[in-house]
């Protein structure tokens, strides 16, 4: 097993729960396609940025429904506008609560551990509304926890960071870096997301060999290629190739999105809507496919004020902000909602959520129709949870060796 890992900020564990622990009357299927939409608009935004890419927005999307909670007026009405939410307050925290608790649930045959976490960390001597209160504890199974920002803000940091490091295995350490706290802060929403899968078909150590990864627009580097032939998901056009990888216990899948182009990874991404990954993914149908795929382990900061802005996201960080639903007087906004995530792939597994169960038979394509899937230059990843539908990590990879 190998470490993916992601954090907003952080949380405490969920419970197990049972397979049907949906809120009844609630449709998921909305809720997820609604996340999935808000996913690839934060990808077209943080696409702009250099270099190798990952974040989850399941924890995004988790972190900033807690700050809806307590969002009133057109504040509201702008965070669910951008957030892509599709139920009315009183259904979507229920539907989010049933989403956490599938996500939760104890893996098949404990193929993979996944956990989720959420905390709202906020100034002390400003008492929230009980109603806040009650329907964080309620629906998100977390507590505000008090923090001294006005007097003592680098000790609040620490307090934060401390805790995703915990709820993170130790994989996201310096979530916020010094002076992103300060005496200004009045409430930091974290959201933490760490998971361990192994694949279903693992790749064998010794068939790992170096070899170059193009660089867009005329540069090579030397990574560690993975390779085996087996059966997958697999979809090709004349612009790309998708193929799924799936883990053990058949609840997790890697999907790699590989342009034909060397240069080619900036035309996918301004084809990557809703509409064209589930046209991909319902194309998929199972070849022998020769893989060669490098290892790789991304780590990314990221800071969502901006991107979050660009979608239409303004008011919550304004003066005009309206969380009267948190906090029944004065004037309160968001300062800060901050991002950090780990992924690390190598020949046993991914560090992420859910899993996967078996391989499939080789039988079952000839050994004519091979498909050849070499992921020698810049693709996109995201890895999703097949219960549920969820995108629980999204990013690319441009250059293995950074």
């Amino acid at each position: 097993m190998i470490p993916f890992a992601c954090a907003v900020l952080a949380a405490a564990a969920l419970g197990a729960a049972p397979d049907d622990a949906f809120p009844r009357g609630v449709d998921r299927s909305s809720l997820v396609r609604g996340n999935t939409e808000f996913a690839l608009d934060i990808y077209a935004e943080l696409r702009r940025q250099e270099g190798n890419l990952v974040y989850s927005p399941f924890s995004v999307s988790n972190a900033l429904a807690l700050a809806y909670a307590g969002a009133r007026g057109p504040t509201a009405v702008e965070m669910a506008k951008v957030l892509r939410f599709p139920h009315d307050p009183g259904r979507l925290h229920p539907a989010f609560h049933g989403l956490l608790r599938d996500l939760a649930v104890e893996r098949r045959d404990r193929c993979s551990d996944l956990q989720v976490a959420n905390a709202v960390w906020v100034r002390r001597n400003i008492e929230l509304d009980r109603n806040f209160v009650g329907l964080l504890r309620e629906h998100y199974e977390t507590r505000p926890q008090a923090l001294d920002f006005a007097e003592a803000p680098e000790a609040a940091r620490r307090t934060i960071n401390n805790w995703a490091e915990k709820q993170t295995r130790g994989k996201i350490r310096e979530l916020l870096k010094p002076g992103v706290v300060d005496k200004e802060t009045n409430c930091l929403l974290t959201s933490a997301l760490w998971l361990k899968a192994s694949w279903a078909s693992p790749f064998l150590r010794g068939d790992t060999r170096p070899a170059a990864f193009l660089v867009p627009p005329a540069r090579k580097v030397l990574a560690p290629f993975m390779r085996q032939t087996e059966t997958f998901n697999y979809f090709e056009d004349e612009t790309l190739q998708v193929l799924e990888l799936p883990y053990l216990g058949d609840e997790l899948r890697m999907v790699l999105l590989l342009p034909r182009k060397v240069d080619g990874l900036a035309s996918l991404e301004e084809k990557l809507n809703l509409v064209h990954l589930e046209g991909w993914l319902s194309c998929l149908k199972e070849h022998l496919v020769e893989i060669a795929l490098p290892r790789f382990r991304v780590t990314r900061d990221i800071q969502l004020r901006e991107p979050l802005a660009a979608l239409g996201m303004r008011l919550p960080f304004s003066n005009e902000a309206d969380f009267s639903g948190m906090v029944g007087s004065g004037r309160f906004s968001l300062t800060r909602v901050a991002h950090k995530a780990y992924v690390d792939v190598d020949e046993v597994g991914t560090e992420a959520a859910a899993v996967t169960d078996g391989g499939f038979a080789l039988s079952s394509v000839g050994a004519g129709k091979r498909k050849v899937f070499r992921a020698d230059h810049p693709f996109i990843f995201l890895l999703k949870d097949t219960r549920t539908g969820t995108i629980l990590f999204l990013g690319r990879v441009v250059n293995p060796a950074e």
